[in-house]
């Protein structure tokens, strides 16, 4: 079985089970999806001692646009912590609103 090859922060191709631990699990033989489309979905965690998930989140965004204009019609969503960091910052922006009208009341 040929190895799948990724880039390193160099640039460098290097195995992927050098950077990942792949497992293979069973599962139902089904199609995921979302708003009538078919969906992938990538699950990962990060090795904190490496890299925080917000440094690897902002990786990937800008890796996106190459793809999207390799797959056309690519979509990508981001959840988990990605996700709760974008409602903590909308939350924070809101209260900011509110305590600028109060002081200014």
């Amino acid at each position: 079985m040929r190895a799948t090859l990724v880039p390193n922060e160099k640039g460098a191709l290097i195995p992927l089970s050098r950077v990942a631990v792949i497992t293979e699990a069973q599962n139902l033989a089904t199609y995921s999806h979302e708003a009538n489309q078919r969906e992938v979905k990538v699950t990962a965690e990060v090795d904190v001692n490496k890299a925080s998930a917000i440094e690897v989140n902002a990786k990937l965004k800008t890796i996106l646009p190459e793809l999207a204009a390799k797959y056309p019609g690519l979509t990508v969503t981001f959840g988990g912590e990605d996700e709760d960091t974008q409602e903590s910052f909308a939350s924070l922006g809101r209260a900011f609103v509110v305590a600028i009208l109060l002081i200014f009341l």
